[in-house]
């Protein structure tokens, strides 16, 4: 991923060493600009702006002539001015210079090699929106630690978070082809969409189903009324916060044992919990045998409490004497050692 890429430290400290330099010469700079100008105005006694102006056309050697008659004590002063101004300001001025282009080079040479990356991965995951419910959703597919994860964000300060969270982040509007193309969509395997409204959703679930026909598509919906729109845009799945959030409160307010017994086993302890899924391929050693032969709960840690065969049909809490084929896909309840 991008921390392989780019060592968080490392951008760290080479931010941190760039904004040092550009402070010192900004200090330079004010401090022969304004100890130039105070020189001037209590030896000559000249107005401060006669004084400021004399002070720049001094240390950048323009070599417009004197603003007014120098003293003895003036000239000295210019001399001293010359010697030290002029190079203390070219110092600040190629700093300045320097600061800037370092910092587009970095910004571009960071694009281009996340650019190169995005086009190696194949079955990764594009998430559409990086604000409180897209962050939520990666952190929780990083901390799976297998998925590979882009990030399309427009806001600046969302692009920088993701970036600082190391993920690969394609600055721009999820709903342009281009950005969704840069992010591979063609050879994404799902795709996320968490922008700011359905209306954004919506398009860019149709924009997303017409660049990948094979993609799983996972909408957020603001509206639960809305859920059939997305279905017929070409949306695979739909989540209501509102309407989860409503579910979990009702069973709170009516179930508080079950609700409780759940977050025991999923947040608390040294046992971790979790839904899984298996499909049954042609290579797989369960195919063909019977469920209570099949040695799932020994290799897994778990057991199956629902199989979804190849026809679509679906067994809950299945029988030892079910059969497993080819195609299908085993649900399973996983218990494992924290």
């Amino acid at each position: 991923m991008l921390k392989k890429l780019l060592n968080r430290k490392s951008r760290y400290r080479i931010h941190s060493s760039s904004h040092v330099k550009l402070r010192l010469c900004v200090i330079i700079l004010l401090l022969v600009v304004g100890g130039g100008t105070l020189g001037y105005r209590y030896i000559e006694n000249w107005s401060w702006l006669d004084s400021f102006y004399m002070t720049v056309i001094t240390v950048s050697t323009v070599g417009f002539g004197e603003t007014h008659p120098l003293s003895d004590w003036g000239r000295g002063f210019t001399t001293i001015l010359v010697i030290f101004g002029a190079g203390s300001v070219l110092f600040g001025i190629s700093g300045l210079l320097e600061h800037m282009f370092h910092k587009q080079v970095q910004m571009l040479s960071t694009r281009y090699f996340i650019q190169r990356m995005v086009d190696k991965m194949k079955n990764h995951i594009i998430i559409c929106g990086y604000g409180r419910m897209g962050r939520s959703v990666a952190k929780e597919l990083m901390n799976d630690g297998t998925a590979q994860i882009v990030v399309i964000e427009n806001a600046p300060e969302r692009v920088e978070q993701a970036e600082l969270d190391g993920l690969p982040v394609i600055p721009g509007d999820a709903t342009e082809e281009e950005n969704l193309e840069k992010a591979g969509i063609k050879n994404a395997s799902s795709l996320v969409a968490t922008l700011s409204n359905d209306a954004n959703n919506l398009f860019l679930v149709v924009t997303s189903r017409g660049l990948n026909k094979n993609l799983d598509i996972i909408v957020r919906s603001e509206e639960e009324s809305n859920s059939k729109k997305f279905l017929s845009a070409g949306a695979s799945r739909v989540v209501s916060p509102y309407a989860t959030g409503a579910k979990h409160i009702y069973t709170l307010i009516r179930m508080p044992a079950v609700t409780e017994f759940t977050e025991l086993i999923t947040r608390e302890g040294d046992v971790k919990f979790e839904l899984s899924q298996l499909e049954v391929d042609k290579g797989s050693k369960f195919a063909g045998k019977l469920l209570a032969e099949a040695g799932i709960r020994e290799e897994y840690d778990g057991m199956v409490i629902a199989i979804r065969h190849r026809n679509g049909r679906i067994s809950f809490n299945p029988s030892g004497n079910s059969k497993i084929s080819v195609g299908d896909h085993l649900y399973m309840a996983v218990f494992a050692k924290r």
